[in-house]
């Protein structure tokens, strides 16, 4: 029996037809196979179509159903269809990894009355493209936003564009509405010396973080509470204070600071030692040292109080603005700089940090997913390990060797600052810490005006560890970032970098990898109609051809030997 069944094989495998009938199958089944997989890499060095591992996460970890309804027109200027199919094959591929947890749902305005109602309902304007044919420029209004929902929770993405963009958007979105009401656990300290954080306005200045406390924060973590230690405790929800500028503080807030630190509370300090001037003569000029009168820097009036407090913790900021000309962004008016070349001249009070000269530590979790940092009018720190002996104190921003500092009295003009030159002190200036591990506390016993149902601390517990990051300067996301010719480097480098510090004392790293994707938007050229042909015959028949051409030298060989 065994034999006969062995004959009959033989001879089907000497049969051409039978062969045939092999490879066609094996077309059949291949292409019905690999049709059901996201089958997509990624092979650029920034990773910038790539699903991230936080994504997956998130997703498969979802607890109710996640609706998104894409609202795009199909009606597209050419010039920008190739950007929209990336975005919504993007999503499509997000919807496959959270499998049934999440639906996607397209709609497309242009050719239905009631989506285009619905996408407008939902606050998704059309967007005015420019079409530009033989010529002529034409005018279209597109469609190309999404909602999400889940459960009763519902939030609109407007615009949704770049696919670079697609995975933070909804990651972002994804995680303030699954988030309960003060879960964050941030807050912003508030007192007389700080950056006012108003909603942008005409006092805004650089001494002012309005769009990052109003636009950003919220966005990203919802309500965060403002702090005004003079007059209030510490909510016990909070883990992380974030302090931008300098000031004074009485003895209870003192005390209630201490004791937040003490409970393993995180401090991030964004700190200002120098004060001055620099005023515009109108706000519709650019802003940047064009047009800006030149101003002196001095200590500021409270920096001897902020170091009073902060030097038994281990540092202290000093007096002093770190100038480097060969890490200094270029903000100068418009010149000459070399016979028949017209630019702009470096600005040394505005250091532009990065990792090919290791001044952004690339090891340390807080400062390495930067690229770069810009540093405006920062000022250096000093480090004292004897003060804090159970804390770990490192520097994880640092100067170049090429960096002066110029102490107390500093003339901000690019004038002035020229007119003395740059000498580099051939040694790295500390212009960022990581203080880390168990604090003691600078109260050996509880004040007299103190809350008496609050237990004194007078370390960190041995279960639970503190943290202080602090930097040389108050201006990383000043609202003065905000004009057009740095706004690129304020979204896409120090605003990234302030919120993954955010995220990463927190315990909370899905959003950091994501994020560095924003800033890798580059051109996309589309393909003209014989790549087009090409690629999709080679995406049609190109693994099952190597899967049949496997087949037939396998089968070719057995049949050799069999004879």
């Amino acid at each position: 029996m065994i034999s006969e069944f062995r004959g009959f094989f033989l001879r089907l495998n000497g049969n051409p037809w039978f062969l045939i009938s092999q490879v066609f199958l094996t077309f059949v089944f291949t292409n019905g196979i690999f049709g059901h997989f996201a089958c997509r890499k990624d092979l650029s060095a920034s990773g910038r179509f790539e699903i991230s591992e936080s994504t997956k996460r998130i997703f498969k970890n979802l607890n109710s159903p996640l609706f998104i309804d894409a609202y795009y027109s199909s009606k597209v200027p050419g010039e920008y269809k190739v950007r929209l199919d990336l975005a919504k094959e993007l999503l499509n591929e997000m919807t496959f990894l959270g499998g049934s947890k999440i639906t996607i749902r397209f709609h497309d305005p242009d050719t239905s009355e009631e989506d285009r109602k619905k996408a407008i309902e939902a606050g998704i304007e059309p967007q005015i493209l420019e079409k530009t044919e033989r010529g002529s420029a034409q005018v279209k209004q597109v469609f190309m936003g999404i909602t999400l929902s889940i459960g009763v929770k519902k939030e609109t993405l407007p615009v949704v564009f770049y696919a670079e963009q697609i995975e933070y958007l909804v990651l972002s979105t994804l995680r303030k509405m699954i988030r309960r009401p003060g879960e964050a656990g941030i807050g912003l300290i508030q007192v007389k010396g700080s950056f006012s954080a108003a909603p942008p306005g005409p006092q805004s200045g650089k001494d002012t973080i309005g769009i990052f406390a109003n636009q950003v924060l919220k966005k990203e973590y919802g309500f965060v509470p403002e702090i005004h230690l003079d007059t209030e405790s510490i909510p016990r929800e909070l883990h992380t204070l974030l302090w931008i500028g300098s000031g004074s503080l009485s003895e209870k807030a003192t005390y209630e600071l201490d004791q937040f630190l003490m409970r393993g509370g995180n401090l991030i300090l964004l700190a200002k030692s120098m004060d001055f001037r620099l005023e515009s003569p109108s706000r519709e000029e650019a802003a940047g040292i064009e047009g800006l009168k030149a101003g002196i820097a001095k200590p500021s009036a409270q920096i001897d109080d902020w170091n009073h407090i902060f030097e038994f913790y281990g540092f202290e900021i000093n007096t002093d603005l770190v100038l480097d000309l060969n890490h200094s962004l270029s903000i100068g008016p418009l010149m000459e700089v070399e016979p028949g070349v017209i630019g702009r001249f470096p600005y040394p009070a505005w250091i532009l940090a990065g990792k090919q000269d290791e001044m952004l530590n690339e090891e340390n979790p807080y400062t390495g997913p930067a690229k770069s940092l810009l540093l405006p009018w920062v000022s250096s720190i000093t480090l004292n390990s004897n003060r804090q002996p159970n804390v770990k104190m490192r520097p994880i921003l640092q100067s170049s060797l090429e960096a002066e500092v110029r102490r107390d009295i500093v003339a901000l003009g690019e004038k002035q600052i020229f007119a003395t030159p740059i000498a580099g002190g051939n040694q790295r200036l500390t212009l960022g810490a990581l203080l880390e591990g168990r604090f003691q506390s600078r109260f050996p016993k509880k004040p007299i005006d103190s809350d008496s149902s609050i237990f004194h601390l007078s370390e960190t517990p041995k279960d639970k560890t503190s943290r202080i990051l602090v930097f040389g300067s108050p201006y990383l996301v000043s609202d003065l970032l905000a004009y057009p010719q740095y706004m690129d480097i304020y979204q896409e480098s120090n605003i990234p970098f302030l919120l993954n510090i955010l995220d990463t004392v927190s315990g909370d790293t899905d959003l950091i990898q994501v994020r560095s994707k924003k800033s890798a938007i580059l051109g996309l050229k589309p393909y003209g109609n014989i790549e087009r042909i090409f690629l999709s015959f080679l995406n049609l028949f190109g693994i099952p051809l190597f899967f049949s051409l496997y087949i037939f030298l396998k089968i070719r060989a057995r049949n050799s030997l069999v004879k």
